[in-house]
């Protein structure tokens, strides 16, 4: 499914595992860490909590997500219309209502479901010529965010449930950080979320990430906002990976060097 310009998710999983492992110097067993990536699409700052040395939480600020594509439309064989918004957090999502289509989150990982998810990413695909104002081409859509609706429980404060595809094939477990953080553009650009708004967002199978937005701007001609997310990554186990230089997974790597 290629490899985004920024994730949310992974950008969570790479700063705990850094710390967890030792990989970086743990800098307070109670507190906060920053720990900054360079993603494709720029500098990630991941700022950890811990408590009793372990990692609890982290909070990533990510690029600036906006609604590059609004009220699009394709058309399917044997379903019709479809309408989506199409927004960039990192990566180009098609944001679909999942209830338009009768889809229950309890089925959104289903062949059926999958199946549709992909045609509809094919379709998306098929005719797109969008780039990027500042980062040019950055390849073709390959995920899909269903959306079942937002609820405001107190002013600025939303809860949904959110499913994220990557295409071919995948429900993630997660809504995922970029498909969260694109609800929050969608909601800001229809005027109902502004700096200080949130959005707890959580996946059919359970998992929630928590998105803000921190500021407004703009992207080319399009108004953008910078957020942060937070998720609750844990080190579930450690894996040791041998390869030997003529393995097909790094065989076209040129990495004998590494053996001398």
């Amino acid at each position: 499914m290629g490899y985004p310009f920024f994730s949310g998710s992974n950008t969570m999983a790479t700063a705990c595992a850094l710390i967890e492992t030792g990989r970086i110097p743990r800098e307070t067993d109670d507190g906060v860490q920053c720990v900054r990536l360079e993603a494709p699409g720029g500098r990630v700052d991941a700022h950890v909590t811990l408590k009793a040395g372990r990692v609890v939480s982290v909070d990533v600020e990510g690029d600036e997500t906006f609604v590059h594509r609004a009220n699009a439309s394709i058309e399917l064989p044997e379903t019709g219309t479809i309408g989506y918004d199409l927004v960039w957090s990192g990566g180009h999502y098609v944001m679909v209502d999942a209830d338009a289509l009768g889809l229950a989150p309890e089925h959104a990982g289903d062949a059926d479901a999958l199946a549709l998810a992909a045609r509809m990413i094919e379709a998306v695909q098929a005719d797109f010529d969008l780039k990027h104002p500042v980062l040019g081409d950055v390849g073709l859509p390959r995920f899909l965010h269903w959306m079942w609706p937002e609820r405001e429980e107190t002013p600025g404060a939303w809860v949904a449930i959110g499913g994220t595809y990557g295409h071919p094939g995948v429900l993630w477990g997660c809504p995922t950080g970029t498909g969260t953080v694109a609800r929050l553009a969608r909601l800001s650009r229809q005027g109902r979320a502004t700096v200080g708004a949130t959005l707890r967002n959580t996946s059919p199978s359970g998992t929630m990430f928590e998105g803000e937005i921190v500021s407004e701007g703009m992207v080319g001609d399009c108004r953008s906002i910078r957020t942060r997310v937070r998720g609750e990554p844990r080190l579930v186990g450690a894996i040791t990976l041998d390869l030997p230089p003529t393995s097909p997974l790094v065989a076209d790597l040129s990495l004998q060097w590494l053996s001398r």
